[in-house]
């Protein structure tokens, strides 16, 4: 996510710790811009499997000129062994 310029806004977990909320923003998005030059928060649900690993996908949420099609992009995070 660094490469796309954003940082983690928001981390929230449900009730059973199988699923995290993850959500980023942009630098762009401070008070006192237009709207013109926000990019939109990005969120991603994540789903925990065996192996300690969270993973997820999402669109992007904003349009990057020269480029046709968007490709989803994937985050894995890995925590390490207790």
């Amino acid at each position: 996510m660094k490469d796309y310029g954003y940082t983690i806004k928001e981390v929230r977990f449900s009730p059973d710790y199988h699923k995290a909320l993850v959500v980023f923003t942009h630098p762009d998005n401070r008070e006192g811009l237009d709207n013109s030059h926000r990019r939109p928060d990005w969120e991603f649900v994540l789903v925990s499997d065996e192996f300690g690993r969270y993973r997820g996908m999402a669109i992007q949420p904003f349009y990057t000129p020269g480029i046709a099609s968007t490709p989803p992009v994937i985050i894995t995070v890995a925590f390490p062994s207790k």
